[in-house]
């Protein structure tokens, strides 16, 4: 804990510099660390001021891979705090975004956190599954194989859930197939 307070000093007193000197610096990197670091000490109503500050200032410069990121930290903290219309309206905007900007790595990500939050929070297996099967078709196993398994480890869960062993069992095995050989 007593790095993350003293990242908390650093990122304050890099803010209040860049505030008073204006030098050319993204600012909702800025903004995004240290409201990470507030995150992380437990200051969750300072974490999301400057979530969102870090989300106006990308949005003001432009910057939309940041923005996604963004949108993904939001919808990690309203998920883990069990509100899915928050958690929702965030995949929501990113997934918007990402269809704008064309961006099929991110698209595939948020399809599977779409299908896991149906799964998770109503229970939906045939939403999540719309969800997954919308990810496959974007996501490429040799270009994006880490979110290709992680893809695969979803739909297994998912039907662990369901009680349809054998099913998981055949996506286990679809990553086994895709892991190199060493």
């Amino acid at each position: 804990i007593g790095k993350i307070e003293a990242a908390e000093k650093i990122y304050t007193g890099i803010l209040t510099n860049i505030n008073k000197q204006n030098p050319p610096i993204r600012l909702s990197s800025l903004y995004n660390n240290l409201a990470l670091t507030y995150h992380k000490l437990g200051k969750y109503d300072q974490f999301l001021d400057l979530q969102f500050q870090a989300l106006q200032t990308a949005e003001e410069s432009k910057n939309y891979s940041h923005q996604l990121e963004i949108f993904n930290n939001l919808f990690i903290y309203y998920k883990r705090n069990n509100d899915q219309i928050n958690a929702l309206e965030y995949l929501e905007k990113a997934e918007s975004l990402a269809l704008e900007k064309g961006s099929n790595q991110e698209l595939g990500k948020i399809y599977i956190s779409l299908g896991t939050s149906f799964r998770q929070f109503n229970q939906s297996f045939k939403k999540a599954f719309q969800y997954f099967a919308k990810a496959e078709d974007v996501l490429d196993p040799k270009n994006n194989s880490e979110h290709y398994n992680y893809l695969l480890i979803e739909q297994a869960n998912t039907f662990e859930k369901q009680k349809k062993y054998s099913a998981a069992i055949k996506k286990y095995n679809e990553i086994l197939s895709l892991t190199p050989e060493e």
